[in-house]
């Protein structure tokens, strides 16, 4: 739940959230009305152990964001915010700027797939997904 967390933190510093005030980053679900956002944990694992015992995880999440959808104009909306949130993931990743994770644990890669209408709702809400990997690096205890 710490990484959850730390990412849900990260997502919430996003700039561009000021146009579209975030509020909060739910855990799983969104509200039922847009807009509304949640992060939901999607699997992962141990990738790789190096040769000092370091282990590093692949760790996979769906960013939801609940949009209005009714018309060509909302969808080309939620569309471009989801493209500059997805952007920005990625800038951060060049600039090697991740979420703070506790004790030995650091994130040390992130990759985005760009957004997606997952789902549409008979009101005319559409759940968008962005896609976000982390590779996380759990170093060794130290001896002593």
């Amino acid at each position: 739940m710490i990484i959850l967390q730390a990412l849900q933190s990260f997502l919430e510093g996003y700039e561009g959230m000021e146009l579209r005030p975030l509020g909060e980053v739910l855990t799983d679900l969104t509200r039922a009305q847009p807009p509304s956002y949640s992060l939901a944990p999607a699997g992962g694992g141990v990738a790789t152990q190096d040769v000092t015992g370091n282990r590093y995880y692949t760790s996979r999440y769906h960013f939801f964001a609940l949009e209005c959808a009714v018309d060509e104009a909302d969808r080309a909306e939620s569309y471009d915010f989801l493209e500059a949130v997805a952007g920005w993931l990625e800038d951060q990743e060049d600039k090697g700027n991740y979420p703070e994770l506790p004790g030995r644990y650091c994130v040390v890669a992130m990759a985005v797939q760009y957004a997606t209408l997952y789902d549409i709702s008979q009101n005319g809400a559409g759940l968008y997904e962005v896609q976000i990997e982390l590779t996380i690096k759990k170093e060794v205890a130290p001896y002593g």
